[in-house]
């Protein structure tokens, strides 16, 4: 049983208690409902040992059971252990020693009855013998609640130390949602004591900022499936606010009723770093981390409305990986994934400061490169020769090298146009004309 907790066998997150007066309220119900079924099995069991006694010694007729080779597991005792489902008490030696003496006890009985049957008179010491393991398997009953006992109160004390020292804050409630108890990473957190928040409600934690749909959700699903997991605005006590993923399940007893909510919190965000957070899920690429479709349209139209006032120059330049399809096809898309980030943290380096690199989606890249009035196109061409050659280098993905090429198509702001969507769209084109070319090339749109 101490290994119970690393094996989540019997006990659960919410077992994470603070003392062990709570401990033995969530799980000991469970533990001595064993113990109880176990005293009324023994009790069968010398019920069947008075029966043998009486046909063994007065002629009176076998047990079909007892006649049986597996009669270890006929008898009520042998139904009990057989139907034993508590995997952490079942691994206890002195759990499978009943089960052993009891399986010797059957297997000399059947003897016995099978010589009598044959007119062979039991002797004195046969009786004996059956008495001695019957004595045996009651000591070893013994053993097993005394061990059982052990095992409870030096698990209680691992799970106490866990609960004490695990990061996650941690709230238990009662069935009417009054705290009965927190953690020290609960006080660190929220800047309550454990003193100061006993008996009351969850409820003196709320920002506000939700409102009451949404708490009449949360108790929906907590009722229904007997869990809930979510973002939530809380208060410290100083009050500031803050975004955290907390997780609640309930604990039920052995009737089935609600005993008591367990909460876990995690992943704690102050506003500001939520803000910062959400800024960068709707504006950057989830895989390679490069600009989004977003904040490439932002940067184009920046770029161009800077290059309007100073008459400077845009590029855009439209990469596409070439057959990577195959590659995708042939060598997973795990192993694609990191050839993309590969080749997105390559352009990346290779380009200025106030150069966008934006994943346009799937294998297409798009470069948003502002100039100078004095870039020549001959700089702008030797920039997209490099770009074209710097992709084409080998990359190590999976301890493996491996290269791809890429084509590229150019527009160039104002030569080409001053609509952004028209220029993306030129520079497309231009791609796939590098590609029909022989690809692993460049090609400046033409209006032709």
């Amino acid at each position: 049983m101490c290994t119970a907790l690393e094996e989540r066998g019997i006990f659960d997150l919410g077992d994470l208690i603070m003392n062990s007066q709570l401990y033995n309220q969530l799980i000991s119900g469970q533990i001595y409902s064993q113990l109880k079924m176990l005293d009324t099995a023994l009790e069968e069991h010398h019920r069947w040992l008075a029966n043998i006694m009486l046909n063994l010694t007065f002629n009176t007729p076998p047990s079909k059971n007892d006649l049986s080779e597996d009669a270890h597991y006929k008898c009520a005792f042998g139904t009990w252990y057989k139907q034993f489902h508590d995997k952490d008490l079942a691994r206890l030696p002195e759990f499978q020693a009943i089960g052993a003496i009891h399986q010797k006890m059957h297997a000399k009985t059947r003897e016995i009855i099978q010589r009598k049957q044959q007119k062979v008179a039991p002797k004195l010491d046969e009786f004996q013998s059956i008495l001695n393991l019957s004595k045996e398997l009651r000591n070893s009953v013994a053993q097993l609640k005394e061990a059982i006992k052990s095992d409870l109160y030096q698990t209680a004390r691992l799970l106490i130390e866990v609960f004490d020292k695990t990061s996650e804050a941690v709230m238990i409630s009662d069935p009417a949602a009054r705290i009965i108890n927190v953690n020290a990473a609960f006080s660190q957190i929220t800047g309550y004591t454990a003193a100061e928040v006993m008996g009351k409600n969850p409820s003196l934690l709320r920002s506000g900022r939700q409102d009451a749909l949404f708490y009449e959700k949360f108790w929906d699903a907590l009722n229904t499936t007997g869990e809930w997991q979510g973002e939530i605005w809380n208060r410290r006590k100083c009050g500031e606010v803050y975004l955290q993923w907390l997780s609640v399940s309930a604990i039920y007893n052995q009737l089935g009723e609600v005993h008591c909510y367990v909460g876990i919190i995690s992943h704690i965000r102050a506003e500001n770093e939520h803000q910062q957070w959400l800024y960068q899920q709707a504006h950057t690429d989830p895989l390679t981390g490069l600009a989004n479709r977003i904040v490439l349209n932002d940067r184009l139209f920046h770029a161009m409305a800077q290059g309007r006032r100073d008459q400077q120059s845009v590029s855009v330049m439209f990469l596409d990986l070439d057959g990577f399809k195959q590659t995708n096809d042939k060598l997973g898309h795990q192993f694609g994934d990191q050839l993309l980030c590969k080749v997105a943290e390559r352009l990346q380096g290779a380009v200025r400061e106030t150069d966008t690199v934006a994943r346009f989606g799937g294998d297409e890249f798009v470069i948003v490169m502002p100039h100078s009035s004095r870039t020549t196109l001959a700089e702008i061409e030797t920039m997209a020769k490099k770009l074209v050659t710097l992709v084409a280098l080998p990359y190590n993905v999976k301890d493996r090298e491996y290269t791809i090429s890429t084509s590229m198509g150019i527009s160039l702001f104002p030569n080409h146009g001053e609509d952004a969507d028209k220029l993306l769209h030129y520079a497309d084109c231009a791609l796939y004309t590098a590609k029909s070319s022989g690809k692993n090339a460049y090609h400046f749109h033409s209006p032709d």
